[in-house]
C-alpha cells in the first residue's frame, strides 16, 4: 500500500523523532498527516519547533522528571 493510503489507519498515527532526526523526513510525515512519537525532551521540542501539532506529538519516555511533564502539559 502507498504511505497515503495508509494514513487514513488510525492506527497510524505518528512517526518517531529519534530515528527521524533529519528535519525533511519529519516535515514530509507532518505533511502525510503523521504526528510524532518523542522519548526525550529534545525530540518532543524538535517536533514541536518543526510545527507538529502538540496534539499530535506523543511524548512516551518511560522516565520523565516534574518538569518534563510540566512542559509536556503547558506547552511551556
Amino acid at each position: 500500500a502507498e504511505i497515503r493510503e495508509i494514513i487514513g489507519n488510525p492506527d497510524v498515527l505518528k512517526t518517531a523523532s529519534k530515528s527521524n532526526a533529519i528535519c525533511g523526513v519529519l516535515l514530509e510525515a507532518k505533511a502525510l498527516g503523521l504526528g510524532a512519537e518523542a522519548a526525550s525532551m529534545g525530540e518532543m521540542v524538535h517536533a514541536l519547533n518543526l510545527g507538529f501539532d502538540p496534539e499530535k506529538v506523543v511524548f512516551d519516555s518511560p522516565v520523565k522528571t516534574i518538569k518534563d511533564l510540566e512542559f509536556a502539559i503547558k506547552g511551556q
